[in-house]
């Protein structure tokens, strides 16, 4: 239910929490992270302050009132994209290069397992303008994926504009693809190797 993230790269400590917290506040319609900060003793040894968020998962999409059944990706490089080449330029070996299936059936392996992340990329990477104007309201809550770019661009998440995401679909049922963030440790003027920028 829960996760316990080290904030060691972030001497603000609020980098994470303040990202997750605007994006939380942005829209009532958005899946919403919890987070808070704890500090962490084991047998009487003090560990350290840590994020505390809500694991991203199966149990999450349900209390959203979403189906369990549904798929749930993680995007955990930038080959996760809506394109057909990968982050280099070259061709995908799949259409979900870059993603991890966390939840849902068939499970990773089987045939079928990415069949609808597949079609996804497929339709944004083939659609023309009038297409993809067309059928995105159907495909897609439009809001979480418009408010991924608007989140990304104000703090300057540059890592999670192209991965650290998560995108939820219940295939079975019909439903439209979800967003939902994760791991902002680049943003806010700080990249993940802890520099400054400008």
């Amino acid at each position: 239910k829960l996760v316990l993230t080290s904030t060691f790269d972030d001497n603000s400590y609020l980098r994470q929490r303040l990202a997750f917290a605007t994006w939380n506040q942005m829209s009532a319609t958005h899946l919403p992270i919890g987070v808070d900060h704890a500090v962490v003793y084991a047998d009487g040894v003090y560990l350290g302050l840590y994020l505390v968020s809500d694991h991203v998962d199966d149990d999450l999409m349900v209390d959203h009132g979403l189906a369990a059944t549904g798929n749930l990706y993680k995007a955990y490089n930038h080959d996760a994209n809506f394109r057909r080449d990968n982050n280099d330029g070259d061709g995908k070996a799949t259409l979900a290069d870059g993603y991890d299936k966390k939840a849902g059936l068939p499970d990773p392996g089987q045939p079928g397992a990415f069949a609808d992340l597949e079609d996804l990329v497929a339709w944004v990477a083939d659609a023309d303008t009038a297409g993809f104007r067309a059928e995105v309201d159907t495909r897609l809550e439009r809001a979480d994926f418009a408010d991924w770019w608007v989140l990304v661009t104000l703090i300057a998440g540059d890592d999670s504009a192209g991965k650290n995401a998560y995108l939820y679909h219940d295939a079975a049922g019909g439903g439209r693809w979800r967003y939902l963030p994760w791991d902002f440790n680049h943003s806010f003027g700080q990249p993940w190797e802890t520099q400054r920028q400008p």
